[in-house]
């Protein structure tokens, strides 16, 4: 059992409660009020765990100076990073333009836009065919289409200039996370000796503890979670391009990152286009959906306990309730953030445990 947890259980249940609100409210402060000051240099710390080995390999191998070989890495993982943006977007742009100039003509208007709309709902929907082709239905398309038009050109000069606005601040943000990762990859013991050296020795061992304990789960679950994104779009992509399904390369890249999602995953968006796809009498492809999303969870039950290891795993439950009170809280930005502070916090408070009951046994 943890120390600081009292033996008497009506006690327990006071001291889990009392942690358990000082946890929120301190995660509350931290997202509400340091959330994006800390952020460079959160991901400057991440970024240098990453280069970090390679470059102490580099250097034991080949001597190659530290310093050197830390600028050099950064700017070829900034180029990459720009590279693989760059290709994906160009793709994406490809794919958006092929799909306009197929389905939708160049003289559209809301009109037309509902006329075609109304074709594709018949052909998806043979059973409701005669209401969406009605005068009644393709008017309130009509209606809808054109609202949202309208919305879209006047929201445009606010968005532009909202990006215009953001960009200096962007820039400085990546300048700042790049000197924050040489300086962590670098010096990372004096920097942490520097903070380390205006606290007192207690709060300074547990800071190092949290920090290694924390470090290391929170590295484990980002990389099996990458591993497990880009394995999951690549058998996407591999799958639809057998099938001879358009778009591809977007349609494999939106399901991979709601799959990233807990609680969301493949099917939440294969089984309802396999059903689309049946209704609309392409047996064919809803038999392929529906194999290929079988290949996936299969697959991916049997790789992901490897990669995420039983001390990262996170109950469908936990998963649900941390994402409703992250999104409660914070927005879309909690939804994505809380059950991964969940899974860090449950992983090194199973680790402190483990040492505990370790230490239990080798002191009788």
């Amino acid at each position: 059992m943890i120390e600081f947890l009292p033996k008497e259980p009506y006690k327990r249940v006071f001291v889990v409660v009392f942690y358990a609100t000082i946890a929120c409210a301190l995660f509350y402060l931290f997202f509400r009020f340091f959330w994006m000051p800390l952020l460079p240099f959160l991901l400057a710390l991440l970024l240098s765990s990453m280069i970090r080995p390679v470059v102490q390999f580099l250097y034991r191998k080949f001597r190659i100076p530290v310093r050197l070989c830390t600028v050099l890495l950064l700017l070829l993982l900034i180029f990459g990073l720009l590279l693989l943006s760059y290709l994906t977007l160009l793709r994406l742009v490809e794919e958006a333009g092929s799909f306009l100039a197929q389905e939708v003509p160049s003289d559209t208007g809301p009109s037309q836009l509902a006329g075609t709309l109304q074709n594709k709902l018949g052909e998806w929907f043979p059973a409701a065919k005669e209401y969406f082709a009605s005068k009644s239905f393709g008017a309130v398309v009509r209606d809808a289409l054109s609202g949202a038009a309208s919305g879209l050109v006047a929201a445009i000069p606010g968005i532009l200039s909202s990006v215009l606005g953001c960009l200096p601040l962007l820039l400085f943000f990546v300048v700042v996370l790049m000197i924050a990762s040489y300086y962590l990859t670098t010096d990372r013991e004096r920097i942490f000796k520097g903070l380390y050296a205006v606290l007192p020795d207690r709060i300074v061992k547990e800071m190092q503890y949290l920090r290694r304990r924390a470090g290391d789960c929170l590295w484990q679950y980002l990389k099996a979670a990458l591993i497990l994104l880009v394995f999951t779009f690549l058998q996407l992509f591999l799958g639809f391009t057998l099938l001879r399904i358009p778009y591809s390369l977007t349609l494999a890249a939106i399901i991979a990152v709601i799959d990233f999602f807990p609680i969301l995953g493949t099917g939440t968006v294969m089984i309802p286009w396999a059903i689309v796809r049946l209704l609309s009498g392409d047996m064919k492809s809803a038999i392929g959906l529906l194999v290929l999303w079988a290949l996936i969870t299969a697959s991916r039950q049997a790789i992901e306990p490897r990669i995420i290891g039983k001390k990262l795993g996170l109950h469908p439950f936990h998963a649900l309730a941390s994402m409703y009170f992250g999104f409660s809280l914070f927005g879309f930005t909690g939804l994505i953030l809380a059950p991964l502070a969940v899974t860090v916090l449950l992983g090194v408070v199973r680790e402190k445990r483990g040492v505990s009951a370790t230490d239990a046994r080798n002191s009788g």
